[in-house]
């Protein structure tokens, strides 16, 4: 299973830089470029991280699972 996430498009149709990102979540800017550029897994940190700063979102909309191209939910 390979989690990915929706979080940096969302902040981006908030027109939220990455440094404000990082700032809303608690994570340094070098994390979040390692998550985007997929050099970084994804794991509780982060996504505890995510609804902190996504809170109205639930997970299901923040994060998925990408498997042979194809997005589905993920069985938390």
């Amino acid at each position: 299973m390979a989690i990915r996430t929706r979080i940096f498009r969302i902040a981006e149709e908030r027109q939220w830089t990455i440094k404000q990102l990082a700032l809303v979540m608690g994570l340094t800017t070098g994390a979040l470029y390692q998550v985007q550029r997929g050099n970084r897994g994804i794991g509780a940190k982060f996504i505890k991280a995510a609804q902190r700063a996504f809170p109205e979102y639930p997970l299901d909309d923040l994060f998925y699972d990408e498997e042979n191209g194809c997005q589905r939910p993920i069985r938390w």
